[in-house]
Protein backbone atom coordinates (compact mmCIF):
# COMPACT_ATOMS: atom_id res chain seq x y z
CA UNK A 1 0.00 0.00 0.00
CA UNK A 2 1.21 3.42 -0.92
CA UNK A 3 1.53 6.07 1.56
CA UNK A 4 -0.90 7.88 -0.45
CA UNK A 5 -3.50 5.29 0.71
CA UNK A 6 -2.81 4.73 4.10
CA UNK A 7 -3.19 8.63 4.71
CA UNK A 8 -6.52 8.08 3.08
CA UNK A 9 -7.38 4.31 5.20
CA UNK A 10 -6.64 6.21 8.34
CA UNK A 11 -8.85 9.69 7.35
CA UNK A 12 -11.15 7.32 6.34
CA UNK A 13 -11.38 5.37 9.97
CA UNK A 14 -11.43 8.50 11.28
CA UNK A 15 -15.03 9.15 9.88
CA UNK A 16 -13.92 11.62 7.48
CA UNK A 17 -13.69 11.84 3.38
CA UNK A 18 -10.96 13.14 1.33
CA UNK A 19 -11.89 15.06 -1.91
CA UNK A 20 -10.20 16.80 -4.70
CA UNK A 21 -10.92 20.25 -4.98
CA UNK A 22 -11.81 21.35 -7.85
CA UNK A 23 -10.32 24.63 -9.98
CA UNK A 24 -12.87 27.90 -10.81
CA UNK A 25 -14.78 26.93 -14.36
CA UNK A 26 -12.36 29.84 -15.61
CA UNK A 27 -9.02 28.30 -14.58
CA UNK A 28 -10.22 25.05 -16.14
CA UNK A 29 -10.84 27.18 -19.66
CA UNK A 30 -8.18 28.82 -19.47
CA UNK A 31 -5.93 25.63 -18.97
CA UNK A 32 -7.59 23.92 -22.36
CA UNK A 33 -6.77 26.80 -24.20
CA UNK A 34 -3.19 26.18 -23.23
CA UNK A 35 -3.25 23.05 -24.21
CA UNK A 36 -4.20 23.54 -27.46
CA UNK A 37 -7.68 22.66 -27.01
CA UNK A 38 -7.68 19.17 -27.25
CA UNK A 39 -11.08 17.39 -26.93
CA UNK A 40 -11.78 15.47 -23.82
CA UNK A 41 -9.06 16.77 -22.24
CA UNK A 42 -8.50 19.48 -18.76
CA UNK A 43 -11.18 22.00 -18.91
CA UNK A 44 -12.73 20.29 -21.99
CA UNK A 45 -16.41 20.56 -20.44
CA UNK A 46 -16.11 23.80 -18.92
CA UNK A 47 -14.87 25.24 -22.12
CA UNK A 48 -17.94 23.94 -23.97
CA UNK A 49 -19.88 24.79 -21.90
CA UNK A 50 -19.25 28.68 -21.40
CA UNK A 51 -19.79 28.52 -25.41
CA UNK A 52 -23.08 27.51 -25.33
CA UNK A 53 -24.13 29.55 -22.24
CA UNK A 54 -22.75 32.53 -24.23
CA UNK A 55 -24.67 31.48 -26.99
CA UNK A 56 -28.26 30.41 -25.33
CA UNK A 57 -28.35 33.93 -23.73
CA UNK A 58 -27.70 35.54 -27.33
CA UNK A 59 -30.85 35.89 -28.61
CA UNK A 60 -29.41 37.49 -32.12
CA UNK A 61 -27.35 33.81 -32.00
CA UNK A 62 -29.91 32.03 -31.25
CA UNK A 63 -31.76 33.06 -34.40
CA UNK A 64 -29.24 31.23 -36.45
CA UNK A 65 -30.30 27.78 -34.96
CA UNK A 66 -34.25 28.66 -35.27
CA UNK A 67 -33.92 29.96 -39.35
CA UNK A 68 -31.35 27.24 -39.79
CA UNK A 69 -28.85 29.84 -41.10
CA UNK A 70 -25.32 28.49 -41.46
CA UNK A 71 -23.29 28.51 -38.64
CA UNK A 72 -20.11 30.80 -38.36
CA UNK A 73 -16.95 29.74 -39.75
CA UNK A 74 -15.60 27.50 -37.16
CA UNK A 75 -17.96 27.05 -34.81
CA UNK A 76 -17.69 24.53 -32.09
CA UNK A 77 -14.21 22.86 -33.54
CA UNK A 78 -12.96 20.98 -30.84
CA UNK A 79 -16.15 20.46 -29.47
CA UNK A 80 -19.20 17.68 -29.31
CA UNK A 81 -22.96 17.95 -30.29
CA UNK A 82 -23.88 19.34 -27.47
CA UNK A 83 -23.08 22.99 -28.97
CA UNK A 84 -25.54 22.56 -31.68
CA UNK A 85 -27.99 20.45 -29.55
CA UNK A 86 -28.60 22.99 -26.98
CA UNK A 87 -29.03 26.37 -28.67
CA UNK A 88 -31.47 24.60 -31.40
CA UNK A 89 -33.00 23.00 -28.45
CA UNK A 90 -33.44 26.59 -26.96
CA UNK A 91 -34.37 28.51 -30.02
CA UNK A 92 -37.19 25.92 -30.13
CA UNK A 93 -38.85 26.41 -26.79
CA UNK A 94 -41.98 28.04 -26.77
CA UNK A 95 -42.50 31.07 -24.33
CA UNK A 96 -44.42 31.46 -20.82
CA UNK A 97 -45.20 28.31 -18.57
CA UNK A 98 -45.37 24.98 -19.70
CA UNK A 99 -44.79 21.18 -18.41
CA UNK A 100 -41.89 19.20 -20.04
CA UNK A 101 -40.99 15.68 -20.66
CA UNK A 102 -37.02 15.42 -20.72
CA UNK A 103 -36.70 12.67 -22.91
CA UNK A 104 -33.32 12.13 -21.99
CA UNK A 105 -32.24 14.43 -19.33
CA UNK A 106 -30.49 17.13 -21.35
CA UNK A 107 -32.28 19.62 -19.15
CA UNK A 108 -30.48 18.19 -16.04
CA UNK A 109 -27.61 21.16 -15.80
CA UNK A 110 -28.01 24.34 -13.74
CA UNK A 111 -26.80 26.22 -16.72
CA UNK A 112 -29.73 25.04 -18.48
CA UNK A 113 -32.64 25.32 -15.40
CA UNK A 114 -30.90 28.73 -14.73
CA UNK A 115 -32.17 30.26 -18.31
CA UNK A 116 -34.95 32.67 -18.05
CA UNK A 117 -36.83 29.99 -20.91
CA UNK A 118 -37.06 27.86 -17.99
CA UNK A 119 -38.54 30.17 -15.63
CA UNK A 120 -42.00 29.09 -15.48
CA UNK A 121 -41.12 25.36 -16.74
CA UNK A 122 -41.90 22.15 -14.22
CA UNK A 123 -39.75 19.36 -16.13
CA UNK A 124 -39.80 15.88 -15.68
CA UNK A 125 -36.47 13.67 -16.43
CA UNK A 126 -35.58 10.18 -17.02
CA UNK A 127 -33.87 8.58 -12.87
CA UNK A 128 -30.60 7.87 -12.47
CA UNK A 129 -28.69 11.08 -13.38
CA UNK A 130 -25.85 12.07 -11.21
CA UNK A 131 -27.10 15.94 -11.86
CA UNK A 132 -30.49 16.35 -10.34
CA UNK A 133 -33.21 18.95 -12.16
CA UNK A 134 -32.25 21.75 -10.68
CA UNK A 135 -32.30 25.82 -11.38
CA UNK A 136 -33.87 29.33 -10.79
CA UNK A 137 -36.88 28.60 -12.11
CA UNK A 138 -37.56 24.80 -13.15
CA UNK A 139 -38.64 22.08 -11.09
CA UNK A 140 -38.25 18.60 -11.63
CA UNK A 141 -39.31 15.21 -10.71
CA UNK A 142 -38.13 11.82 -12.09
CA UNK A 143 -39.91 9.40 -14.58
CA UNK A 144 -39.47 7.65 -17.08
CA UNK A 145 -40.00 7.54 -21.08
CA UNK A 146 -41.70 3.47 -20.73
CA UNK A 147 -44.99 3.50 -22.62
CA UNK A 148 -47.85 4.16 -20.18
CA UNK A 149 -45.07 5.85 -17.24
CA UNK A 150 -47.08 9.26 -17.47
CA UNK A 151 -50.95 10.44 -18.10
CA UNK A 152 -51.73 10.75 -21.91
CA UNK A 153 -52.00 14.08 -23.05
CA UNK A 154 -50.38 15.67 -20.05
CA UNK A 155 -46.85 17.57 -21.39
CA UNK A 156 -46.84 20.42 -23.57
CA UNK A 157 -43.59 19.92 -24.85
CA UNK A 158 -41.30 16.48 -25.06
CA UNK A 159 -37.51 17.37 -25.40
CA UNK A 160 -35.80 14.44 -26.62
CA UNK A 161 -32.21 15.37 -27.68
CA UNK A 162 -29.55 12.46 -28.50
CA UNK A 163 -31.53 9.81 -26.83
CA UNK A 164 -33.37 7.36 -29.53
CA UNK A 165 -29.96 6.42 -31.21
CA UNK A 166 -29.86 4.94 -27.70
CA UNK A 167 -32.71 2.86 -28.06
CA UNK A 168 -32.36 -0.54 -28.20
CA UNK A 169 -28.46 -0.95 -27.86
CA UNK A 170 -25.85 -1.38 -25.47
CA UNK A 171 -25.65 1.68 -23.37
CA UNK A 172 -23.68 0.25 -20.28
CA UNK A 173 -20.61 2.98 -21.94
CA UNK A 174 -23.03 5.68 -20.69
CA UNK A 175 -23.66 4.00 -17.36
CA UNK A 176 -26.45 2.02 -18.18
CA UNK A 177 -26.34 -2.12 -17.22
CA UNK A 178 -26.12 -3.71 -19.72
CA UNK A 179 -29.60 -5.32 -20.44
CA UNK A 180 -30.79 -1.63 -21.21
CA UNK A 181 -30.31 -2.72 -24.91
CA UNK A 182 -33.07 -5.95 -24.66
CA UNK A 183 -35.70 -3.49 -22.91
CA UNK A 184 -37.03 -2.09 -26.39
CA UNK A 185 -36.74 -3.17 -29.37
CA UNK A 186 -37.01 -0.43 -31.74
CA UNK A 187 -37.21 3.12 -32.17
CA UNK A 188 -41.26 3.01 -32.89
CA UNK A 189 -41.92 2.20 -29.04
CA UNK A 190 -40.28 5.16 -27.53
CA UNK A 191 -41.67 7.81 -30.64
CA UNK A 192 -45.01 6.42 -29.67
CA UNK A 193 -44.85 6.70 -25.54
CA UNK A 194 -43.85 10.85 -26.38
CA UNK A 195 -46.76 10.93 -29.12
CA UNK A 196 -49.14 9.71 -26.60
CA UNK A 197 -47.99 12.27 -23.67
CA UNK A 198 -47.80 15.33 -25.44
CA UNK A 199 -51.07 17.37 -25.38
CA UNK A 200 -53.41 18.44 -28.63
CA UNK A 201 -51.86 21.63 -28.81
CA UNK A 202 -48.01 20.63 -27.78
CA UNK A 203 -45.05 19.78 -29.78
CA UNK A 204 -41.62 17.74 -29.69
CA UNK A 205 -38.46 18.90 -30.12
CA UNK A 206 -36.35 15.85 -31.02
CA UNK A 207 -32.65 15.24 -32.54
CA UNK A 208 -30.50 12.51 -33.36
CA UNK A 209 -27.17 12.90 -34.30
CA UNK A 210 -25.83 12.55 -38.12
CA UNK A 211 -23.13 11.18 -39.93
CA UNK A 212 -22.96 11.63 -43.54
CA UNK A 213 -21.28 8.41 -43.91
Amino acid sequence: MTLKSQIHSVINQLGFEVHRIKPPDHELEAMYAAGGCVPHSVGYAEARNRLIIDVIQDPERLKIFRQKDTLPQGYGVSFDERCVEYPWMFSHLRQGPACVLDAGSITNFKFVTDHPAFKDIRCSSCPGRSHPVIGSGASGTGTTTTPNSDPTEFFDTVICISTLEHVGFDNSFYGADETSKDRYPDDFTTVMAERRELSPVAHCCSRCPMANT
